[in-house]
């Protein structure tokens, strides 16, 4: 269905009757063209397409390219049950529209989701439970196991929880090792489709690459896709193993009721949830899961949304527990080998748009206006790291020296410390400040976002938000303007040997 879909929207492409009318402004423009030797260069408007490539070619070539991205590449979280079809496509392309904002974000989840399941075969494995695979951990992170127990209702587990509730007997292992047949039953991947992605992914580049030998002008359009290709191939690798458009989990029952299973857990599930029940046996959150959840699950945002009835169409995270579905937007902690490839391309994304420091633009603010955009993007994403860094690692480091001379060997720094943490102004901005500072239900410790921290990232990423709302609408109105050159086609005879 997929494959039909994106051939009809290929054929439609270039079958329009709609012949927009070419015309040149026939005069030098003050500003540079993608040339960084200083030479003017001729820009013209929209152009037709008879004799080498358009506009609309342009359009059409990085649209289709960034829908193969972002659509072919998605794989969805099970839904929960009961979900009708209209609910899962809207809950695809809700997913598909955080993957046009931030691709590096969702390469971030993907990264997660490939960690989590990776371990959790050396997890089963170490316990003396063979034959569970990667393949494995995805269909359980991604809530293809709902657990019913005769005394709760029915609630998705993740593979963490599987392995829990596996290892202490409370499942059999049998019940949750499903055969490769029995998954592939469910998933709905398309290897002709992915196959055809994959070839236009690198055709673009190609292509790109040929036009930049040769000296011929780029859009800012084709650079910002060279950015979605850049960070959906590395999604492709992280869920190359991830079961795709799975509709419907497999239901298991435990052996014990619910409240029976608590009980054994002892005093780590006594403190009320915020997910599910069984969520004292979930994975750390990264980093950027608290940041996450501080900016886009506050009540404030809730109510607001709520006045629009917007939950309803964009499948906003609802309010009940347990949770009926693994949310697709969670960030599972990862190694520091993982972070580094992370911040890899998250840098890499980022700096991309830099590359057009030096391209045409239709007016000298323009230019200015981007080149600003893409430095503070970068600049974010560096102060964001370097913000949780301290916050997560650095401070807590330092309170726990801290606590230790206060102990041993108070020094003026500790005592300061201490004092201040005792002050009444300190009690007073903790009170005031606690329920923004932590967003979950329960007021879960875990998820507590320290005050300094949320105060520095919320403009942070308001201004990284609005960076990026500006590049992506200038890579459109920047199309008005282009060099001549940028309508020249590649002329692919010069790169063969000549005899």
């Amino acid at each position: 269905m997929e494959l039909f879909f994106i051939l009809a929207l290929c054929v439609s492409a270039y079958s329009l009757p709609f012949e927009p009318r070419s015309f040149n402004k026939g005069s030098l423009t003050a500003s540079l063209g993608n040339d960084p030797s200083g030479t003017p260069a001729t820009s013209q408007g929209w152009t037709s397409s008879p004799n080498g490539r358009g506009t609309l070619d342009i359009i059409w070539s990085c649209f289709l390219t960034v829908f193969l991205c972002g659509w072919t590449t998605i794989c969805a979280n099970v839904p929960p049950l009961g979900a009708t079809r209209i609910g899962n496509f809207r809950r695809k392309l809700l997913v598909f529209f955080e993957a046009l904002a931030g691709p590096e974000f969702i390469f971030h989840t993907a990264l997660g989701q490939y960690i989590s399941a990776r371990q959790s075969v050396k997890e089963f494995t170490d316990a003396g439970f063979e034959g569970w695979t990667t393949k494995h951990g995805f269909f359980a992170d991604m809530g293809g196991f709902v657990l019913h127990p005769p005394d709760f209702v029915p609630f998705p587990v993740t593979v963490r929880q599987l392995h829990y509730l596996v290892k202490h007997g409370h499942l059999d292992f049998s019940d949750v090792l499903l055969t490769d047949s029995e998954i592939e039953d469910k998933n709905k991947f398309d290897t002709l489709t992915r196959l055809i992605t994959v070839l236009q992914l690198f055709w673009f580049v190609i292509d790109v690459l040929a036009r930049a030998s040769l000296g011929m002008a780029i859009t800012t359009l084709e650079l910002s896709t060279i950015g979605f290709i850049f960070c959906t191939l590395f999604t492709y690798f992280c869920w190359r193993h991830k079961p795709q458009d799975v509709s419907c989990p497999i239901i298991i029952r435990p052996k014990i009721p619910l409240a029976d299973i608590l009980v054994q857990a002892g005093p780590v599930a006594a403190r009320p949830y915020s997910y599910t029940p069984l969520e004292f046996a979930r994975r750390k959150a990264h980093w950027f899961e608290h940041m996450w959840r501080y900016c886009f699950e506050h009540q404030f945002w809730r109510y607001c949304f709520d006045l629009f009835h917007f939950p309803r169409f964009i499948g906003w995270h609802p309010v009940e527990r347990p949770i009926t579905k693994i949310w697709d937007d969670q960030f599972y902690d990862i190694t520091p080998g993982a972070n580094a490839l992370l911040l890899f391309v998250q840098f890499g994304f980022a700096s991309i748009h830099c590359v057009a420091w030096h391209f045409h633009f239709p007016s000298d603010g323009e230019r200015l206006m981007w080149r600003i955009c893409s430095i503070y993007v970068v600049c974010a994403m560096a102060c964001t790291w370097a913000l949780m860094y301290w916050t997560f690692r650095a401070w807590p480091w330092i309170v726990r020296r801290l606590d230790g001379r206060q102990a041993t060997n108070p020094s003026l720094l500790s005592r300061l410390y201490w004092r201040w943490r005792s002050s009444m102004p300190r009690r007073w901005l903790k009170w005031a400040f606690k329920a923004i500072c932590n967003n979950s239900t329960y007021g879960d410790p875990d998820e507590k976002v320290p005050l300094f921290t949320g105060v520095i990232f919320l403009p942070l990423a308001a201004l990284y938000v609005c960076a990026r709302m500006y590049i992506i609408l200038e890579d459109i109105i920047n199309l008005r303007d282009l060099p001549t050159s940028a309508y020249e086609s590649v002329d692919w005879s010069s790169f063969l040997p000549h005899f």
